[in-house]
């Protein structure tokens, strides 16, 4: 069991063992306007002259990831080059933040649909690894004095489907069990895929918009105030263990998340470190409030390995070790 206050901070390097896209890979999937009327024609929001044009200016930005595009461009109109503007059905100028959401919803439910049936990965199998820290010695009566909680930057909903269906192979499908998922808090900072309660996991949804309305682009978020930032914040303090897991440390994310306000010298702090420069690490760990020469500490204590992913980080961490 996890019985230490613990708080998982999670971004997409986690999904990619599951089947999901890195930021560099979504950003690859958007830019293609192939990729984009394929997407969008199933459900009837493919505009050709939008498409094209989102195409092109996110192919020209260079920036990273549809995150850091959308940051800078989200609340701005779709300008075709006729000088028009683009509508969708309710008569409001579409802006490159609602097109944006759509191609996203799109080809993340695409990828739900194309996985929902597979088998656990055999390569970076990080949930299994943390599932059974939760489980161990857990009965049924017991499981809840788990102290775990999760806030996720991620739209997807692997996690909770993955405890759903450990809980219930475990547990048994039964009125004692079934509320035992309540008992991990997890915070979608930017929203979800709907809740799994509202469209079951792996079924095509009826309308792209419905998902697309349930999740958030950062210039919908416009301080650090939302319900959600808040809790995130509040669960942060709470945390005596802190772990950053397949994030990217974005600027703006990690000020959203209160930092460096937090007294985090005073926790437990773990981040993996895949495929990340050593200088990158010292720059993240003083974004998080970290003294120069404490960030240096920190790594020569905690030593830096750029070669583990989600699972290898936690069995050499020991960050969900007692």
């Amino acid at each position: 069991m996890i019985k230490d206050n613990t708080l998982l901070i999670i971004g997409a390097g986690t999904s990619c063992s599951y089947g999901y896209p890195s930021g560099a890979k979504l950003r690859e999937h958007l830019i293609d306007l192939g990729n984009m009327q394929e997407l969008l024609d199933e459900y009837g929001v493919y505009i050709e002259g939008a498409a094209t044009r989102f195409c092109q200016e996110f192919r020209l930005s260079e920036l990273k990831s549809i995150d850091s595009f959308l940051a800078k461009r989200g609340n701005e109109p779709i300008i075709l080059q006729s000088g028009q503007t683009v509508q969708l059905g309710d008569g409001k100028n579409v802006t490159y933040g609602d097109y944006g959401k759509l191609a996203i919803a799109a080809y993340l439910v695409s990828i739900e649909i194309e996985t929902a049936s597979l088998e656990s990965p055999k390569d970076d199998h990080w949930f299994q690894y943390l599932w059974n820290s939760l489980a161990d010695d857990a009965t049924l009566d017991t499981f809840k004095e788990n102290r775990l909680s999760i806030v996720t930057f991620n739209y997807d909903r692997l996690i909770e489907r993955y405890f759903q269906r450990a809980i219930l192979g475990s547990y048994g499908a039964n009125d004692n069990s079934l509320p035992l998922l309540n008992n991990i808090e997890i915070v979608h900072v930017y929203g979800s895929l709907q809740s799994l309660e509202a469209r079951p996991y792996g079924i095509k949804p009826s309308s792209i918009r419905t998902v697309a309305n349930s999740i958030k682009v950062i210039p919908e978020v416009r301080d650090d105030n939302s319900e959600e930032f808040t809790r995130a914040k509040e669960l942060i303090s709470w945390a005596d263990r802190v772990c950053f897991l397949g994030f990217g440390f974005d600027p703006l994310n990690v000020s959203r998340l209160g930092f460096p306000e937090h007294s985090i010298q005073n926790k437990k702090v773990y981040f993996s470190k895949y495929e990340m420069m050593r200088v990158e690490a010292l720059s993240y760990l003083r974004s998080l409030g970290f003294s120069a020469g404490l960030a240096e500490q920190y790594l020569a204590h905690n030593g830096f390995n750029s070669n583990h992913k989600s699972l290898g980080f936690f069995r050499e961490s020991g960050a969900l070790l007692p």
